[in-house]
């Protein structure tokens, strides 16, 4: 969030599952990347790698979790975790 916001964090158990939510203020993302967040190495910023998202998901799905990320209604942006 270069343009400063707030970050917030969410947990709640749904069933068998624990579902965790990140949620920021900043700006959305650009519904023609939405897709490719979470692909190695996709980067909107000049000279990044743009890994931590792929490995985040990687990690998730190890675990026999989801990741999901998008914008969030309210704007900026969402990632889900869903485990168990």
């Amino acid at each position: 969030m270069p343009g400063g916001g707030t970050l917030s964090v969410g947990l709640r158990g749904k069933g068998e599952q624990a579902v965790i939510e990140f949620l920021n203020t900043g700006a959305a993302v650009h519904k023609d990347h939405l897709e490719s967040l979470t692909e190695p190495f996709f980067s909107t910023k000049q000279g990044k790698r743009g890994l931590g998202l792929s490995w985040a998901r990687k990690i998730v799905e190890e675990h026999g979790g989801k990741l999901e990320v998008g914008n969030a209604r309210e704007g900026g942006v969402s990632a889900v975790i869903q485990l168990g």
